[in-house]
């Protein structure tokens, strides 16, 4: 039955709030093991609960969620869509700065009031 689930692979973060990662490898080893055996509980996965982290490496939270519920669908005996699984994410510039032009404008801002600031200081 894990074959039909793909071996995880999670973006790596460290700017944003993540998952921490021995939690959610732990957790989805043990996981595939007793989905292969048949013992995998689907309220097992949907209480899965782990510690976020914030300005160390941790799992992209989305990507792991995505995972947990294609795992959950499975201990189910539901079909699973893999190829949900397999479509990229759009990384944290593209999510968040995706449009250049927004944040050169924001530092442009930013330095014109510093100079505005400054000058007014000194008239």
């Amino acid at each position: 039955m894990t074959a039909e689930l793909p071996d995880p692979h999670f973006t790596v973060g460290r700017l944003r709030e993540g998952y921490d990662m021995a939690e959610v490898d732990t957790f989805i080893a043990q996981a595939r093991r007793d989905l292969a055996a048949g013992s995998l509980e689907p309220e097992r996965v949907a209480h899965a609960r782990f510690t976020p982290v914030r300005l160390r490496e941790g799992y992209d939270m989305v990507e792991v969620d995505l995972y947990l519920d294609s795992l959950e669908r499975a201990a189910s005996g539901q079909p699973v869509d893999t190829a949900a699984l397999s479509k990229p994410r759009p990384t944290a510039v593209e999510e968040v700065g995706g449009n250049r032009f927004g944040l050169w404008f924001l530092v442009a801002v930013l330095i014109v009031i510093a100079i505005v600031g400054l000058s007014s200081l000194f008239a």
